[in-house]
Parts: C-alpha cells; structure tokens; sequence
C-alpha cells in the first residue's frame, strides 16, 4: 500500500464519519418536526374541545394503532410534546397541517399556485420545514429538551440554556448539571465595573461570561482548604475547571511571572479569552472579599496591559474568586476603580456529598 492509497483511505474514513454524522442529525431533525407538529396539533385540539379533555389520550390512542412498531406515542410522550410547541410558540415556524390543507383544496383561489407535489415533498420544501431546520430548537436531541422541559421555568430560560448547549456542545448530563447550577440565574449578576472600563459590546459580553458563583464539584478537598491547595487541585483538573468556567477560556499558566520595577509578581492563573480577545487574570481568595484586594488586582491588570497586551487585544480583565463576598463592599471597591474587575464566589463541594444533595441544602439555606 503506498501512500498515496493511504492518504485516500484516510480521507475517505473522515467522508463516511461526517456523512454518518450529517445522517444523525437529520433524523434528528426530522423527529424533532414531527414531534413540533404532534404538539402543535395535541395544543389546537385542547383550544377547541377545552382543555379539561382528554385529547392526548386519544391522540396517543389513534397513533399508537396506526404505528405500534412506533414506542414514542405514549400519552407522557404527547404532554412533553405539547409543551414543546407550547415553548417554541414564538417562532416564525407555522403547522404542516395548513400546508396539508391548502393541498386539499379543490378551489383555488384566484392567483393561487396549487401544490400538486406529494405530501412529502410539500414538506420537505416548504417554508415550515426551512424555518424548523434554521432554527436553534432543531440543532439538539429530544433527549435535551425534555430535560430543558422538565427543568425550566420560562421561555427566556429555555432559550438561554438551549443556546449554550449549541454553543457549547453540552451532553444532556452536562445540561441538568448547568440548570442544577442555577446557571441561568447567576450570569452576569457578579460585582463588577465592566460598563464604566470597558466598551458596551465588550461590557456585556464579559457579563454574560462570567457568573457570580462557581461550584468546583470535581474537587476532593476539605471546606479549610489553602488558597495555593485549591490552585493546585484545579490545575490538576483542568479541563473540567475550563467546563464550570464555561466557553473560550484557555490556560496560560499558574503563578504566572511578571517584572515591575525590578521585582517579580506572579499572577495565580491566567487566561486568554478567545471571544472576549483579552488575557483574564484570575486571582484566588480563601477568605471573604476585601477591598484590598482589588486595589491590587488593579496592579496586575496594569502591569499586563503594559506588558502582554497587544495592539489587537482588548484590555485585560480580573475576576476575584473569593469563597464570599459582600456584594455592598464590593461595588463600592470596584467604582472608580479604571481596570476592568468583577468579583465572584466559589464553593467546593464536600467530598462525602453529591451535586444534588448540595445543591438542595444550598436552596434551603435561603429560605
């Protein structure tokens, strides 16, 4: 075999696994547009019989005889279903059941262009099916909205963690543990001074980057633990630090070594965010947020703008990770502060305790 043949096999390999890939997605797409349109029908039906009958079961009923090879016309199928149109009632993507009807008509209204293409196709090429296959609700499985059904309380909350799920190609698991997290919630509620020192684009993206608590799962340390100990033991899981981080942040270095004046400091750890197109400097506190510690965070920043910025990079921006923070103090340190700063807890969860159960004490906590 020489190496030409092996350069084409090898490109031939990667063909099979896009287009295996591309075969996915577009079953994908397809279910979730049968799935839309069942929803949307279940919903008309409960409008004009009223919403205390049982259209579902009876939709489930006719479905489930007409296709009993089909396992996904359950009645608790049908509800997630109707829920699902029910949330994507704002798109701009209208039922196949008025395409299918103007097909049946036998008299056409004058300029009308009459369909005289199969079902099918009507759908395959009508603009129901283009909207669908353009829009965000189309590029995840079923498997993800239920759990966004299940879990969400708003149409702006579906929409926000269905967004970041594309964008960040979160696995169903990685999706409950972010609603869990109170994600949503917590995204660009930290202290900060962004809108006063940085551009408005860039001021509310670096607001939407970051949140006010981060919740280090993944770290088998005690509540007592030594700033350089939690440094060290999120080094050690990196990766899994940049996924509770979230999207665009990439490692630069721990303790990182600048001179000024002759002297050496050094940085905990630093980043460059790739969509922001800044160094982000991330200083870790084990103690309660004082506002000395942002005068010198300001230092650094300084000291990094003069030092690592370059002409295309955006200003360097700090983030504080303090284990509490007096949201008052920390507003009142920041303003007028110049450098762009933002303060935000962290917690690490017991050894001995699971994501859930933490997360249920916390929400107790706060009643």
């Amino acid at each position: 075999m020489d190496q030409d043949y092996n350069e084409k096999i090898k490109s031939l390999k990667e063909h099979v696994r896009i287009s295996q890939q591309q075969a996915v997605l577009s079953v994908n797409t397809r279910m979730l547009f049968l799935y839309w349109e069942i929803g949307h029908f279940n919903n008309l039906q409960k409008e004009k019989l009223g919403w205390g009958a049982s259209v579902i079961k009876q939709i489930s009923k006719d479905l489930s005889l007409e296709f009993p090879e089909i396992k996904g016309f359950s009645s608790r199928n049908l509800n997630y279903m109707a829920q699902f149109a029910e949330k994507q009632s704002n798109t701009k993507v209208q039922p196949v059941a008025a395409l299918l009807d103007k097909s049946q008509n036998s008299e056409p209204k004058p300029g009308e262009i009459v369909i005289t293409q199969p079902v099918a196709a009507q759908i395959q090429n009508s603009i129901h099916w283009t909207d669908f296959t353009a829009s965000p609700i189309s590029k995840v499985t079923w498997s993800h909205h239920m759990v966004l059904l299940d879990k969400t309380r708003s149409k702006k909350e579906y929409s926000y963690y269905l967004l970041r799920t594309i964008s960040e190609a979160w696995s169903k698991r990685i999706l409950g543990i972010k609603i869990e997290q109170q994600l949503f919630e917590s995204q660009g509620s930290l202290p900060n001074n962004f809108d006063d020192t940085l551009a408005t684009v860039q001021s509310e993206l670096a607001k939407q980057t970051l949140k006010d608590n981060y919740v280090f799962d993944f770290l088998s340390l005690k509540e007592e633990a030594l700033e350089r100990e939690v440094e060290a033991s999120l080094l050690k899981q990196i990766t899994k630090f940049l996924l509770e981080m979230g999207k665009g942040f990439a490692f630069l270095g721990q303790q990182y070594q600048m001179e000024v004046g002759g002297q050496d400091y050094y940085l905990d750890l630093l980043f460059f965010h790739t969509q922001l197109n800044c160094y982000f400097i991330i200083e870790l506190k084990i103690d309660d947020f004082k506002p000395e510690y942002a005068g010198k965070l300001h230092f650094y920043l300084n000291a990094a703008d003069d030092l690592l910025k370059q002409k295309n990079n955006q200003p360097t921006i700090g983030l504080l990770l303090c284990k509490s923070a007096n949201k008052v103090i920390a507003e009142y340190s920041l303003k007028s502060n110049g450098k762009p700063i933002g303060v935000a807890t962290y917690q690490l969860l017991p050894k001995e305790e699971n994501l859930t159960a933490f997360l249920r004490k916390l929400e107790s906590s706060k009643i």
